[in-house]
């Protein structure tokens, strides 16, 4: 199961990845100190943009099957997640 964001690319018909949870992580232990949230690995889940360059996510499946029932919105120009409540 991956965690990671991509982008495809309708003029050049190709995927490119974003975010790259795995060196978020790691950057961010050095830098702040402490991990920016982020949403758990899952699959199975439902994503739309919603403008204003954000995109949300709901639900899903996570490691064994869990059922996921939680919902977070991806700030394409800042590179962050924020977990909605």
């Amino acid at each position: 199961m991956l965690n990671d964001v991509r982008i495809y690319d309708i003029e050049n018909v190709s995927w490119h990845t974003v975010l790259d949870v795995k060196h978020q992580k790691i950057v961010e232990s050095f830098i702040i100190g402490e991990p920016l949230p982020l949403p758990s690995p899952r699959f199975g889940h439902v994503a739309w943009y919603i403008g204003k360059n954000r995109m949300m996510i709901h639900g899903g499946r996570g490691e064994r099957g869990k059922i996921l029932n939680d919902t977070w919105v991806y700030h394409m120009v800042t590179n962050t997640w924020e977990l909605i409540s």
